[in-house]
């Protein structure tokens, strides 16, 4: 034991303790293995950075071979000596599991991946809806030039039924075009939208008028004008909140009014672009070409609700739901709701006169934006 204490206390390592315990020129070791204390296991556990069990196996293994030193398998013995010491006294043992400092640092790395990859997957995933939106106005871009080749003008930006009561959007007529001919044959632009025959119209959303990073609610309320005449008329009744007059599909592509506002008056005064009210352009009226004319581009729903279906003309802002304008510049926090805007990084998508859609960057000049939205020059 003493010889072997010396062994451990010169650090020798734990194969150069196996050899010298098994060799032959130290069989009193190998006689006095029997002998070994719990107190000298743990030392020499602890000195060779191993368990306990294990030096035991390894002793019990070394004791065995130099026992049947022909290689023919371990000698039969009735006793394992070491086990069987070691047995009767028990040594607590380590419990298995991570420590707060490995968790930490996991913790911490997956961190760091996750800091790495979410933006890189955001960004992915928008980049997928943008181009799905840029898809969406090229499938309006081509029913329009399919209605105008049909009927050889563009349809009206909005149409008053016969009593001037509802306007009806400018993708009404092209419904046919969008592969929708049977939502087509339930609406009626001679009577009023909010007539029971358009009940399931006006619960119908379409989903090519929709931009996928939008976020929109399938239909939204609109209110009476409080500057109109609906409210005057009723004024004297102290009635402090608009009343609702009619549920809406939710759109998110506004024709372009051009550089004025629609919703000021009704009538609405002659706009400068592609879509006016009650009158239909054709494409020699763009004086400026197709292709340098915008015809239709995004708005979210944040800014004003928008619709494709049509309005009541008593409601706020009624023509600004089916038209937009070019005003103060794209996602303009302070610009009128008729001005454009979308959730797109940087600007908004847009529908030129020749069918080809561009993203119209939100830093664009104002002079250049608003000549882009003129039939004609200023």
């Amino acid at each position: 034991n003493d010889e072997l204490r010396n062994a451990i206390a010169c650090d020798a390592t734990f194969d150069e303790i196996q050899s010298w315990a098994t060799s032959a020129s130290a069989p009193s070791v190998r006689l006095s293995q029997s002998h070994l204390t719990t107190n000298l296991l743990v030392f020499v556990a602890r000195s060779l950075d191993a368990p306990v069990n294990r030096v035991v196996e390894k002793l019990n293994n070394s004791y065995y071979l130099s026992s049947n030193p022909h290689g023919r398998g371990p000698t039969k013995m009735k006793k394992q000596p070491f086990r069987r010491y070691f047995d009767a006294f028990p040594i607590a043992r380590r419990a298995g599991g991570f420590t707060v400092l490995e968790l930490l640092v996991v913790i911490s790395i997956m961190g760091i991946l996750a800091g790495l990859l979410l933006p890189a997957l955001g960004a992915a995933r928008e980049t997928a809806r943008r181009i799905q939106c840029t898809s969406h106005l090229r499938e309006v871009g081509l029913a329009m030039h399919n209605h105008h080749s049909a009927k050889n003008q563009l349809p009206a930006g909005w149409t008053f039924d016969a009593s001037s009561s509802s306007g009806y959007g400018w993708a009404v007529p092209m419904l046919p075009f969008l592969e929708q001919p049977a939502l087509a044959s339930q609406i009626n632009v001679k009577i009023p939208l909010d007539d029971p025959q358009h009940d399931t119209a006006c619960k119908t959303g379409l989903a090519i008028m929709l931009c996928p990073s939008d976020i929109t609610e399938p239909m939204f309320t609109m209110f009476e004008d409080e500057e109109g005449l609906a409210f005057t008329a009723r004024a004297s009744d102290n009635f402090a909140d608009p009343v609702a007059l009619i549920r809406l599909p939710t759109a998110n592509y506004v024709a372009m009014f051009g550089t004025l506002e629609a919703d000021d008056e009704i009538p609405a005064p002659i706009g400068d672009g592609a879509f006016i009210e009650n009158n239909a352009r054709r494409f020699r009226d763009f004086q400026r070409g197709l292709s340098n004319t915008l015809v239709v581009g995004e708005r979210t729903m944040a800014q004003v609700p928008s619709t494709w279906i049509g309005v009541s003309l008593a409601g706020e802002d009624a023509a600004a739901r089916l038209v937009g304008s070019a005003l103060e510049g794209i996602n303009n926090p302070l610009a009128d709701e008729c001005d454009y805007s979308s959730r797109h990084p940087g600007g908004a998508n847009f529908l030129w006169g020749d069918g080809h859609v561009s993203f119209v960057n939100e830093a664009v000049d104002l002079t250049l934006y608003h000549q882009w939205s003129r039939l004609r020059e200023k």
